[in-house]
């Protein structure tokens, strides 16, 4: 089985499992794919939220650039602990323009940024206003 351009699927590298998250969190950096890369679609899999829909979960990639600072470069729409099982898909692609940034700045809900660097990494921030929130998902890039 063949992915965008040709590339297996095994080519799949995973950002964050999370069977049980109950705080905010970063998954490992992981460094880019070699070869010629057009495109990165990254991957959110919600497998189980938290029951209070008070309580939310957000989901990011970053990139780095140099190593040490980290930017937002995807942000997937917010879940909240009444949300049910989904799965949403982010994509940047080479090439394109970017506005100007200030790499700290907070990236939007549902918003990405067509950046590359040089390694990948999931992070997450759970605000839990019931005292218990767990949600369970996955964080998977496919370079394309």
């Amino acid at each position: 089985m063949t992915a965008n351009l040709g590339r297996p699927y095994s080519d799949v590298v995973e950002l964050a499992d999370e069977s049980a998250a109950t705080a905010t969190g970063t998954g490992t950096a992981v460094a880019a794919p070699g070869g010629r890369i057009g495109a990165m679609q990254f991957i959110f899999d919600l497998t189980s939220a938290a029951s209070t829909g008070s309580d939310t979960l957000d989901v990011y990639v970053e990139t780095t650039l140099d190593g040490t600072n980290w930017i937002e470069i995807v942000h997937f729409a917010q879940v909240t602990g009444s949300a049910t099982t989904y799965q949403m898909a982010g994509k940047i692609v080479a090439g394109l323009k970017e506005d100007l940034f200030t790499t700290s700045a907070t990236l939007a809900a549902s918003a990405h940024r067509d950046l590359f660097g040089s390694q990948y990494r999931a992070k997450w921030t759970i605000t839990d206003d019931s005292g218990s929130a767990s949600f369970a998902f996955t964080v998977n890039m496919l370079p394309c």
